[in-house]
């Protein structure tokens, strides 16, 4: 408590105030080494000092008061108790508490009201500063430190460690990613501030920010949450917390906080991101649009709105209009990590060029080797193609994903994905079991429907494959397909009938295909059968089922040329099932006979 009372007597000891961002600095130029010494000799400077501006203007230019008078009197428990807190409420509640003091404009008083002002505008720019702040004609250690922290250099205050001189520095977290010299200096203080000041939200906010900033996600995200359930008020952490929890596919979780700050502040730029963040996560892409539009209207350059415009281009498969886009933005940086992405997906999706989308993953890994999204991309892309990347598999990156983030929604079901393609059932289940508990969801759920199915436990999975088809209204083409899956596992064959009947009508693409495939394994009649087998394939080629069931056709009648041919168009669509290619080289073997 009695932090700022030493900051205080540092401050008198040279002359007063204290100032923490550049509306109210005008102080002599700090050196731009990183990091710097603030103030080591203000008191020489003070008379050079130019008059300090503060928000709102209309103010007074006072005198510097006498230091003995302000070391004479103690500062309020209560009102450095409001500041150190630092909220929205704490810091209004202290200025309040000033104003309503019977002594007046006291010299302690006006530093107080100068550092609650500070604090509001630097961490909160989106809450007004609605109280009188006096002007100064001052100079003091805190002004230089501070002014290098507006610079984005980070400064080191001499002198005996106190509250705000340990939180001064961090603050440059706001402005900037620190160097990597200064990392150890920023945890001590964050350290000994959070001690010092357990009640106070920034050293939990200022250890969010430097722990993802060297990519220590879980470690950010718990440090974000506590700023966010200390006090909702601190709208920094709760943006932060959301886009983590985004990031790692927990949207069910992120939206309330989304819904929260979009009601408190619908037009920060921020907060709308996160909107158009969330529903692009959830492939609400209709829902996201607007928010990615207003984004572009107001400033066209966002490299993240536009880049967030291209994706919802390439989720939509307009290909053409995403690649444009990219050729356009590659001009302004062709290094960037949601570029290079992209470009990796539009190669794949379009161009069915694995080659060129392994070139820019490598190229993306080889810049952002520690960042989850790209990482996670490298282990999608090796799942897939069966490929390595950079000399590292699946399980490779996944790995390094699950060193910074140990509970990585992503990681965890594309691990539970690798051990149903290689036919591991229990493994499947048991994982597809802990993924659901931990991030209940409908993907989790039919990913644990498969492992059921394929484990044989055909009642657990039909029992959650038609609870979750009723559930959704309308279910989608994914939920549709899983329960006439288990549907046929379990040889409810007319319930099948009835499903078809109820929804072929609308059915197109991909969902027909899968109607005609099944209309063919129930079919009695072999002519029949292969034609709706074809009819499948002329509504989606790359039906994996019904290439495969082509393959088992033409295997019966021992025309292996052509199972061969299907089966290699399987083998290229899930190049990691093990059991595709056993297959195929027993093909082998009999075309060599």
């Amino acid at each position: 408590m009695g932090a700022l009372t030493k900051s205080i007597d540092r401050a008198i000891g040279v002359s007063v105030g204290f100032v923490l961002i550049p509306v109210f600095l005008c102080c002599r130029s700090s050196s731009k080494v990183v990091p710097t010494r603030a103030g080591t000799d203000p008191v020489s400077s003070a008379s050079q000092a130019p008059e300090v501006a503060a928000h709102p203007v209309r103010g007074t230019a006072l005198d510097v008061p006498d230091r003995r008078a302000i070391r004479t009197k103690l500062m309020d428990p209560k009102i450095l108790f409001l500041i150190e807190t630092a909220s929205p409420a704490s810091l209004r509640e202290a200025a309040a508490c000033i104003q309503r003091d019977p002594a007046g404009l006291t010299p302690h008083n006006r530093l107080y009201l100068r550092v609650c002002a500070a604090l509001m505008q630097l961490v909160y720019p989106q809450e007004a500063v609605s109280w009188h702040v006096p002007l100064y004609n001052t100079a003091y250690p805190y002004l230089t430190a501070l002014n290098d922290v507006e610079k984005g250099t980070y400064p080191l205050i001499p002198g005996e460690p106190d509250f705000f001189s340990d939180i001064i520095p961090p603050l440059t977290l706001l402005k900037k990613r620190l160097p990597d010299e200064v990392r150890a200096d920023c945890r001590e203080r964050l350290t000994r501030a959070r001690t010092q000041a357990p009640h106070s939200l920034l050293p939990f906010l200022l250890f969010g920010y430097l722990h993802e900033q060297h990519g220590e996600l879980s470690e950010a995200e718990s440090a974000y949450r506590s700023a966010w359930e200390k006090d909702a008020s601190c709208y920094p952490a709760g943006i932060c917390y959301a886009r983590m929890l985004v990031q790692r596919g927990e949207t069910a979780l992120a939206l309330p906080i989304a819904r929260l700050l979009l009601h408190r502040f619908p037009k920060d730029r921020a907060v709308q991101l996160l909107q158009a963040q969330i529903h692009s996560a959830r492939q609400e892409w209709s829902a996201a649009q607007p928010y990615v539009a207003a984004l572009l209207r107001q400033q066209p350059e966002d490299n993240a709105a536009l880049l967030l415009h291209i994706r919802i281009l390439v989720a939509q498969r307009e290909y053409q209009k995403a690649h444009a886009s990219l050729d356009s933005f590659a001009e302004r940086d062709s290094s960037d990590k949601t570029y290079l992405l992209l470009r990796a997906q539009v190669a794949k999706e379009w161009r069915k060029n694995d080659a060129s989308a392994h070139d820019f993953l490598q190229q993306a890994y080889r810049l952002y080797p520690r960042d989850v999204q790209v990482l996670l991309a490298c282990a999608q892309h090796c799942f897939e193609t069966g490929h390595s990347l950079a000399q590292k598999n699946m399980r490779s990156f996944i790995a390094l994903v699950l060193r910074a983030d140990a509970h990585n929604a992503q990681a965890l079901r594309l691990l539970t994905q690798y051990e149903l393609a290689q036919g591991n059932w229990e493994q499947a289940v048991s994982r597809a079991e802990r993924l659901n508990t931990a991030y209940p969801s409908e993907a989790h759920q039919e990913l644990l429907i498969r492992a059921y199915s394929g484990s044989g436990r055909a009642q657990e999975a039909i029992s959650l494959a038609r609870r979750l088809y009723h559930s959704a209204q309308p279910p989608s083409e994914t939920v549709i397909v899983l329960y006439l899956d288990t549907l046929y596992e379990a040889r409810h064959y007319r319930e099948i009938r009835a499903v078809i009947a109820a929804r072929s009508a609308s059915a197109r693409g991909t969902l027909r295909s899968i109607f005609s495939y099944y209309e063919a394994l129930l079919s009695v009649h072999e002519e029949e059968r292969l034609s709706l087998l074809r009819a499948s394939l002329l509504s989606d080629p790359r039906n994996g089922r019904t290439l495969f069931a082509l393959y088992e056709w033409y295997r019966k009648k021992k025309d292996f040329r052509k199972a061969q041919y299907y089966l290699h168009q399987v083998i290229a669509l899930d190049p990691n099932n093990a059991q595709h290619r056993a297959l195929s080289k027993q093909l082998d073997t009999l075309i060599g006979q």
